[in-house]
C-alpha cells in the first residue's frame, strides 16, 4: 500500500520543524527512501510556504545547501 501525501499534511510537517528549530536544511525535509510522490508533495508545500510569506529560503553559494527558515528570524 502506498503512502498518500497531502500538502497540507506536509506544510505542518515543515512549520512545526520551523517552530521548533527556527531553521533547518532542506536535505532534512526528506528521509533517505523517500518516494517521488513523497518528495514532490513535500516539495509543493514548501512552494506554498513560500508563496505565503511563512518561511524563506536562503543559499549562500551555487550548488550549496539550501536552508529553510522562520520569515520572523530575518528581523533578528
Amino acid at each position: 500500500q502506498a503512502d498518500e501525501y497531502m500538502i497540507g499534511e506536509q506544510m505542518e510537517r515543515i512549520e512545526s520543524l520551523l517552530c521548533r528549530r527556527g531553521r533547518f536544511r532542506f536535505s532534512e525535509l526528506f528521509s533517505p527512501k523517500a518516494s517521488r510522490i513523497e518528495l514532490i508533495v513535500t516539495f509543493m508545500a514548501l512552494l506554498e510556504l513560500l508563496s505565503c510569506g511563512r518561511a524563506c529560503v536562503s543559499q549562500k553559494s551555487t550548488y550549496g545547501e539550501i536552508t529553510i527558515e522562520r520569515r520572523d528570524l530575518l528581523r533578528e
